[in-house]
């Protein structure tokens, strides 16, 4: 738990162990400079979390304006029922790249796309720089139990493993 010093590695694998159990991302892009808009988004591939976050898009989209104008972006997911969390900053890029796109095709962008050769099919990866991570009990008795000893104890974060990662693709 958040008593116990973790490693960075260690630190590496329980965000990418995180990452893997979302099914939704919000997106956080700056519009006009200086607003922030969130959207909801699907993350592509198999939930190996190396560094980067792939997403799919509409090639003349608001969100692809705002990424190619300000790339600077948050990621966030949150599963409360779960008491998981985690928000990662990176740099988001634009690319077309057939092959990336036949590696991430799944069925359930054919809802968005005709194919994985749709035009308008165009790519987001997020080079994430920094992460940050908090997941708690997830059961009732739990939470509880979390409350309980926070309350008591003064100490919030006695059941909740938290953790920094920097540059989690190194």
């Amino acid at each position: 738990m958040s008593d116990d010093i973790k490693t960075q590695e260690e630190c590496n694998a329980e965000l990418a162990k995180l990452i893997k159990s979302f099914h939704t991302a919000m997106l956080v892009t700056m519009r006009d400079g200086d607003k922030h808009v969130s959207r909801p988004m699907s993350p592509l591939g198999d939930g190996d979390f190396n560094g980067e976050l792939w997403f799919s898009a509409e090639r003349h989209s608001d969100c692809i304006a705002e990424i190619n104008a300000h790339p600077e972006v948050n990621v966030a997911f949150m599963d409360e029922s779960g008491s998981k969390y985690v928000s990662a900053s990176g740099r988001a890029t634009q690319l077309d790249d057939q092959a990336k796109k036949d590696e991430l095709w799944s069925p359930v962008m054919k809802a968005f796309f005709e194919s994985k050769d749709d035009p308008n099919l165009t790519l987001i990866r997020v080079d994430v720089d920094s992460a940050e991570y908090w997941s708690g009990p997830s059961t009732l008795i739990g939470k509880g139990i979390y409350l309980a000893k926070s309350a008591f104890t003064d100490n919030h974060d006695s059941m909740t493993d938290h953790g920094t990662v920097t540059n989690p693709a190194a």
